[in-house]
Formats: C-alpha cells, sequence, structure tokens
C-alpha cells in the first residue's frame, strides 16, 4: 500500500509540473482516477519541453536511489524503502534524455498512442532499451496499454468482460473541443 502511495505521489508531482505547460492534454485513469498528461500534450510541447519533462521524470526516479537518507528513521518500513530505493534502475541505460526525447516522438506519431500518459510511454521506451521484453511481449505490453487509455472493457482470464473498467477516459482538450489527435509538432 505504502509503495503504491509513494508511486502515485511521484506521479502526481510531475503531472502537475507538466500541467502548467501541457495546456491540459490529460488522460484520467479509470483505475486509479489520476490524471496524466498524454500523448496530445507531449505533441504541444516545444523541444526544450520535451527536454524538461523528460529530465523531469529521469531527476525523479534517479533520486530515489537516495530516498533512504530522507526516511531513515521513520515509520516507512523496509520492504518499502528497498522498492522506492530500487526505482533508480528505472533509467533507460546508456540513454540520454534526447535519445528518450526521440524515441517518445517516435512513439506519438502512432496516433493511436495519444492518449497513453507520457509516463507510461517512457516505461515503454524504458522497457525496449533495455531490451527486458521481446517483440511480443512488448507489442502485447502496447495493445493493454492501448485498451486501457482508450477505454476498452477488460476481460478476467475466462474472457468474461468486466463491468465499470471501460469508461472512456476523457481529456481536457476533448472537453474545450479540441480533439487531441489534432494536435502535431
Amino acid at each position: 500500500m505504502k509503495r503504491a502511495i509513494l508511486v502515485v505521489l511521484t506521479g502526481f508531482v510531475l503531472s502537475a509540473a507538466a500541467f502548467a505547460i501541457s495546456g491540459g492534454y490529460e488522460t484520467t485513469d479509470t483505475e486509479s482516477a489520476v490524471t496524466l498528461v498524454n500523448g496530445a500534450g507531449w505533441n504541444s510541447f516545444k523541444a526544450y519541453e520535451k527536454e524538461l519533462y523528460v529530465r523531469g521524470i529521469m531527476d525523479t526516479i534517479g533520486s530515489c536511489s537516495t530516498i533512504g537518507v530522507v526516511f531513515e528513521g521513520t515509520q516507512m518500513d523496509q520492504d518499502t524503502l528497498s522498492f522506492v530505493e530500487s526505482l533508480s534502475r528505472l533509467i533507460p541505460p546508456d540513454m540520454a534524455s534526447g535519445d528518450v526525447v526521440k524515441e517518445l516522438d517516435k512513439f506519438y506519431k502512432d496516433k493511436e498512442n495519444i492518449r497513453i500518459p507520457i509516463v507510461s510511454a517512457y516505461f515503454m521506451v524504458l522497457v525496449t532499451a533495455s531490451q527486458w521484453a521481446d517483440e511480443t511481449q512488448l507489442a502485447e505490453a502496447l495493445q493493454k496499454l492501448k485498451d486501457h487509455y482508450n477505454g476498452k472493457p477488460k476481460s478476467d482470464k475466462a474472457g468474461t468482460v468486466t463491468a465499470g473498467t471501460a469508461a472512456a477516459p476523457s481529456t481536457k482538450a476533448q472537453e474545450r473541443g479540441k480533439h487531441p489527435d489534432a494536435q502535431s509538432n
């Protein structure tokens, strides 16, 4: 539970910072109700804003290796502390932030990826760069993200559709009458 809270708080901080420059291009996760900046926001960023956004993700994740200094002697349990400290491994090896920006630009050229939050796309870039999954696994993971953020219903292993998990998330851009797919870089 504490892990989930820390991860959500990290995402919240990143999202709040990005919202100021995103123009409101966000997707609300239907399960956690967390609002995240998506590909439409990414495509509206200038080059330096993209670089800053990626550096923010990398800095936040990288700083997790030193979180023990902050939480040492507190009520945080050791398992949670170890988990948070391990997050620093989620920076793509041998990739500068500019390389990540280029990969995210490629990712969001596919209009089906527009609703996927930037942080989720970052992790797709990480998994690809780290070669932690083969092409089939990557394709399956990407399809799950597309289904989730495009509001498609989930099915359990028996193929039963789960009610209530497929509400199509809206974006602030759509609420203002602008469809995110209309944005280009």
